[in-house]
């Protein structure tokens, strides 16, 4: 991952930009949704949904290269600014990060039929979606939770199902969604606020702190039969 803050570097010891390779502890991906399938008189149908997406990552970062424009010892700017305070923390973690996205959205597809294949395309659009992560800046020992509205998600799937007979089915899928980079609020707190015996305290915001943005693919294989 490459990260660059924002933010006003003359009162936070933000990083201007660094690296850190990312290890994927756990992901949960929940789709609810209702659909009508119009069908014309010849092989083709035109399947229509609204639902409700969910996407849950928890990852930790390993922290690689940084680098600072700002001057601890003088509370000031590095006046010649290519000489800035850089540096390698060689793949510690540095930060655990959860992020959730609440995503409604429609999708309209169309699929084509021709014996026992069926191939289609689906485009899901989201006029909203909610999103908020947590990250624990574990050298800092500091919880940034960030919160973002957005108005815009997309998602493209490209289908291949065939029939096997009476009963069964096999399908083929390969997607891709994005989340376009949107900017939201941070909030700090001094211990982790979901902890429900101990949560920590809010101690500060900084409005339009923080960016977001995903990119997803996927290719999946499944096979039903009906008995």
């Amino acid at each position: 991952m490459e990260d660059y803050d924002w933010g006003d570097y003359t009162k936070k010891d933000w990083t201007n930009w660094s690296t850190s390779s990312i290890f994927l502890d756990k992901s949960v991906f929940i789709d609810f949704n209702s659909s009508y399938t119009y069908r014309s008189s010849g092989s083709f149908s035109f399947p229509v949904k609204l639902g409700y997406k969910l996407n849950y990552l928890d990852w930790e970062d390993q922290a690689g290269k940084y680098i600072y424009y700002w001057d601890f010892s003088s509370d000031d700017y590095y006046i010649d600014s290519d000489t800035p305070i850089s540096g390698d923390l060689d793949g510690i973690n540095g930060i655990d990060y959860m992020v959730i996205q609440n995503i409604f959205y429609a999708s309209y597809g169309m699929h084509y039929t021709t014996g026992d294949i069926t191939t289609g395309i689906d485009i899901a659009l989201s006029p909203y979606i909610n999103a908020w992560d947590l990250d624990h800046h574990i050298l800092r020992d500091l919880f940034f939770m960030d919160t973002f509205d957005a108005n815009f998600w997309y998602k493209v799937n490209f289908s291949l199902n065939i029939k096997t007979g009476s009963n069964g089915k096999l399908v083929l899928s390969i997607f891709k969604e994005e989340l376009p980079e949107t900017k939201g609020d941070t909030l700090v707190f001094n211990e982790d606020p979901e902890n429900s015996e101990e949560p920590g305290e809010y101690t500060g915001t900084y409005t339009s702190g923080a960016g977001l943005a995903s990119v997803l693919w996927g290719i999946g294989l499944s096979y039903t039969w009906i008995f």
